[in-house]
């Protein structure tokens, strides 16, 4: 049985996954493209929740990995 992975594995997987798909694409992902809804819908959510101060700020000023 695989292992499942924490809280702050899986956020800073889903943020690796965007910033890869903005050094690809320059952009943030479409809402109309299916594809990368989810991916939109994730940061979106965090953002709000940076600005509710329910997330550090850090995390939203965080640097893509290389």
């Amino acid at each position: 049985m695989a292992e499942k992975k924490s809280r702050a594995e899986a956020w800073q997987d889903n943020y690796d996954a965007l910033c890869a798909y903005v050094k690809v694409h320059r952009q943030f992902p479409d809402k109309k493209k299916e594809e990368s809804r989810g991916l939109l819908n994730w940061w979106k959510y965090n953002k709000k929740r940076i600005k509710q101060g329910k997330l550090d700020q850090q995390i939203g000023r965080a640097s893509c990995r290389e």
